[in-house]
């Protein structure tokens, strides 16, 4: 049986968003989410976000048959801290016109379910509490906290600019405010810093390059908080604007794999050792085809990820020797790779020296050799 909050996403439609964010709002926004992403990734809640519908962000703990959900708007400032008063004062002509009565709306409209909605600024935020002493805060929930009598006054005025009383009661415990430390200057350094420390845990210390995963959530978060497509389809809208914990647990493990040292930080040493039996034009020959080899697979190019997945294929039937020289362990595994004749025994070999470089990290990051990876896997 479908949820009622379900049904309700179903049956309601966002407020349309009303032109283009200022360029650093945006990216702080889109920053913050990347933070976000993080956070949730490191707990076992089911989640899926989706990015300017109903709201800057929000979180369902499914979109099959959602019970949970969160509201979360994005704001910056230059100078000074928030305080109730600032969330009360109107930021926008048309209904709901404050930040206070926008969290608000989504209280009325989701009426009954198991909501929060979030207030989210790089400021801190000022409140009064029970006894009238302002106190600075970097998280106040007003479900959880008592404030003075005073603060929810003002809370209730600037709704009711908005909404005709009776307000819904006690409807304030389904906010809060929440600030994020990253400021606006360090933004970036901010988010790789912290998918760097994440990183950094999946792959055991093992040092993995930030900026493709960075790129790739910056740009995904960015493309799906574009203009919407306005249609009747409710759900529909929402799965377009959505992404959801198993793609980006599927992401974060792509940029482990790839991510770890491959064949061009040990290309230094590999080349002292084949130029003992290589002249020079063949080395350079087969530092080209390695190069392009691994360029086109981390792009996902489908000839090079079957000519990767035969190579590690081929690692399970042979009895691979350390001990080896580079050059004999390459030839000694081109000669068992299957491939569809395309590739010339030179892009084979090159594909075996990069293959044989990650695989031997891969068995000291992860402690097994067994590591011929399905090609639906690569291409994710």
């Amino acid at each position: 049986m479908a949820s009622s909050l379900l049904e309700k996403l179903k049956q309601l439609s966002p407020r349309e968003r009303s032109g283009a964010l200022a360029i650093q709002r945006l990216d702080y926004q889109i920053h913050y989410t990347i933070l976000r992403i993080v956070e949730m990734l490191k707990t076992d809640r089911p989640f899926v976000m989706a990015f300017d519908y109903f709201d800057d962000l929000i979180t369902v703990d499914s979109l099959d048959n959602p019970n949970t959900i969160e509201f979360i708007q994005v704001k910056t400032r230059n100078t000074g801290n928030w305080t109730v008063r600032a969330i009360s004062r109107e930021v926008g002509r048309a209904p709901p016109s404050s930040i206070v009565s926008r969290m608000y709306d989504h209280v009325v409209k989701f009426q009954g379910e198991n909501l929060k909605c979030f207030f989210v600024s790089n400021a801190l935020f000022i409140v009064k509490n029970a006894s009238g002493g302002q106190v600075r805060f970097h998280k106040f929930d007003f479900g959880q906290s008592a404030v003075h009598d005073s603060e929810i006054e003002h809370l209730n005025a600037a709704v009711e600019k908005d909404f005709k009383p009776p307000l819904i009661d006690n409807w304030e415990a389904s906010i809060a405010v929440e600030n994020c430390p990253m400021g606006l200057d360090d933004q970036i350094n901010s988010t790789r810093g912290c998918l760097e420390a994440y990183l950094d845990e999946l792959a055991d210390g093992a040092a993995i390059r930030v900026k493709p995963l960075y790129e790739s959530l910056f740009n995904t978060i960015h493309a799906k908080s574009g203009d919407c497509e306005w249609t009747n389809d409710n759900l529909q809208m929402l799965k377009d604007r959505s992404i959801g914990r198993g793609e980006l647990e599927a992401l974060f493990r792509t940029a482990v794999k790839y991510g770890k040292p491959s064949f061009l930080q040990y290309w230094g040493d590999i080349r002292s050792e084949l130029s003992k039996s290589m002249g020079t034009l063949r080395l350079m020959e087969l530092h080209r085809d390695a190069v392009e080899f691994h360029a086109k697979r981390v792009a996902g190019r489908a000839d090079a990820l079957q000519l990767s997945l035969g190579v590690r294929q081929a690692f399970k039937k042979v009895s691979i020797d350390p001990s080896l020289g580079i050059l004999e362990l390459v030839q000694q595994v081109s000669r068992v790779v299957e491939t569809d004749g395309v590739q010339s025994v030179n892009h084979v070999n090159a594909a075996c020296l990069v293959e044989i470089c990650e695989v031997f990290n891969e068995t000291e990051l992860f402690g097994t050799s067994e590591i011929a990876p399905q090609l639906e896997d690569e291409r994710g």
